[in-house]
């Protein structure tokens, strides 16, 4: 689905950016942005306003020129799945299914 969601990235051992969700699926994702990083790395994705928020992790699958192919790890499925079904607006944290609050 269609998406448009700042986020914070990081991955192991210190590199920290930013860019945006696109194309959000309850497999993966596309992230735009300046980050390189080579494939298979982890990633965590912070959601919500200046990188403060719920946390989704991710693997890197694909470098493109203008981001990154990820795919979600299984045990965020829950979150993920709410996150794909409101692709316009982060989810408050009522919302948010338990365990995936400041992760």
């Amino acid at each position: 689905m269609p998406a448009d969601f700042r986020v914070r990235l990081f991955a192991a051992p210190a590199c920290v950016g930013w860019g945006r969700l696109r194309d959000v699926s309850s497999s993966g994702t596309f992230i735009e942005t300046r980050l390189v990083l080579a494939s298979p790395s982890a990633l965590w994705i912070t959601l919500g306003p200046e990188g403060l928020g719920q946390v989704a992790r991710a693997f890197v699958v694909r470098q493109a020129s203008d981001g990154l192919g990820v795919e979600w790890y299984d045990d965020d499925a829950a979150f993920i799945a709410h996150l794909v079904s409101r692709p316009r607006r982060l989810p408050s944290p009522r919302e948010i299914p338990h365990g995936h609050r400041d992760r």
